[in-house]
């Protein structure tokens, strides 16, 4: 990225709202100058930042107390790692249980499924034997012809011989 457009999104990412651009036509414009290799100033507003702080702009100002960041008493401690969970172990059956006999199903079901294979393969097999089963082939000829009713004759039967 070229810098002059690296410092034209700067200014427009500028924290203080008084160091951005008025406008969106004024950023557009700075875009375009900074894509063409012209840098953008520096700062929209002369005078140091501090001065455009306003009571409505800066809740605290920065020579306060209340501003600064506070000193770490002591390093973080190093964290450690989790032990790993231990896993449970299987517990043994107190009495065999009796296993409980499966019901029959009956052989409706496996002839309904049966008769459902046979419908799909039937279908499959219509349709192969009816797409390929004629010799069938589209047939053209010459259709330009010195006038337009001729023309229009040559296609209507065109269309004739091969939808039949």
């Amino acid at each position: 990225m070229p810098e002059t457009l690296s410092a034209a999104v700067g200014v427009a990412l500028a924290t203080h709202p008084r160091g951005r651009y008025e406008t969106a036509k004024a950023m557009a414009d700075a875009l375009d100058a900074a894509a063409q290799g012209i840098a953008p100033p520096t700062s929209l507003i002369p005078g140091a930042t501090e001065e455009w702080d306003t009571a409505a702009t800066s809740v605290l100002t920065s020579r306060t107390e209340a501003t600064r960041a506070a000193p770490r008493s002591a390093p973080a401690a190093q964290r450690q790692p989790v032990p790993a969970r231990r896993r449970a172990e299987p517990v043994a059956p107190a009495a065999a249980a009796p296993r409980e006999r499966r019901k029959r199903r009956s052989p409706a079901r496996a002839i309904t499924l049966a008769l459902i294979a046979l419908l799909v393969i039937a279908g499959i097999v219509i349709a192969v034997v009816s797409s390929s089963g004629g010799n069938d082939q589209v047939r053209l000829h010459r259709v330009t012809y010195p006038t337009v009713g001729q023309s229009v004759d040559a296609m209507k039967q065109l269309v004739e011989d091969n939808t039949r």
